[in-house]
């Protein structure tokens, strides 16, 4: 509920490797909130230009970033709707369903 309470959701990871994906992202998404990150290699497995706002990870890469969201309430709106319905994509039913997929064509 805390989550669905903000306005902008923030993910200042600037460090990781391939497959270390910030879980909290996926509540994220879940939360159908505007997303501001920096472009960490594995969260790019999980967002994209269309449901998350990419920063340099500095302060004031992700303070202007926020302060734009603000700003501009079509594009914060954009990015909350398309998170939202990018969240049905990490369900547990659909992630089950692309490991079953995987499975059978082994």
């Amino acid at each position: 509920s805390y989550l669905r309470a903000a306005d902008v959701l923030v993910n200042p990871k600037v460090r990781g490797f391939a497959g270390s994906i910030s879980a909290k992202l996926y509540d994220y998404l879940a939360a159908g909130k505007a997303i501001v990150a920096s472009t960490v290699p594995a969260d790019l497995e999980v967002l994209s230009k269309e449901n998350a706002l990419f920063v340099e990870p500095t302060p004031h890469g992700f303070a202007r970033a926020i302060k734009y969201l603000f700003e501009t309430p079509s594009e914060r709106e954009r990015l909350a709707a398309r998170a939202l319905r990018d969240a049905q994509n990490y369900t547990n039913v659909a992630r089950g369903a692309a490991f079953s997929a995987f499975l059978s064509k082994l």
